[in-house]
């Protein structure tokens, strides 16, 4: 997908944002938040199974999405290596990966499926601040940051209802 190319869109938030490398920063949040985020799953058996299901939908939807909207980078973009995904001998720097956004569906997801409010509200915030990030960063168009929400919340509704049979009471009513 990486030779494909895409289009460039006009971006309406981009221009007024300085570039700036935040790189370590935003690794450091999503990473955080991933660890967070499988560790308390792993304390709820239903929770966790709804959250792999909803991820695995999510990522379908993430190929098709790349496949039917190829995007090139937004103008000044300060690439996002991934020190753990883009390991030295591994694929080149991915640049086109932008339609939607992985790591604002990630903490997306884990608000929705992570058990207390107070993880939910972690999750949130850690949503707010990697989509903020990324934008400053120039490594991601506005639309992919704010669709990703709306792409996780179709997946785990889905996903959810596969998980507790249709209209039951719900993951919290399984224990």
């Amino acid at each position: 997908m990486e030779t494909v190319t895409g289009v460039v869109l006009d971006d309406p938030l981009l221009p007024f944002l300085p570039a700036a490398d935040l790189k370590w920063i935003t690794h450091a949040v999503t990473y955080s938040g991933l660890l967070l985020g499988i560790v308390s799953l792993c304390f709820y058996p239903f929770a966790f199974v709804l959250a792999v299901r909803s991820s695995v939908l999510v990522i379908v939807l993430r190929i098709v999405c790349r496949g039917v909207l190829p995007l090139d980078p937004p103008a000044g973009v300060i690439p996002l290596v991934d020190p753990i995904i883009q390991l030295p001998l591994a694929h080149p720097n991915l640049i086109r990966d932008l339609f939607f956004c992985w790591q604002t569906a990630a903490m997306t997801l884990f608000a929705l499926t992570v058990e207390g409010r107070d993880l939910k509200l972690i999750f949130s915030v850690f949503g707010v601040i990697v989509s903020f990030l990324l934008l400053l960063q120039h490594a991601q168009y506005t639309i992919s940051v704010v669709a990703a929400p709306c792409f996780v919340y179709a997946a785990y509704g889905i996903s959810r209802s596969f998980t507790v049979g249709g209209s039951g009471p719900g993951v919290a009513g399984l224990r």
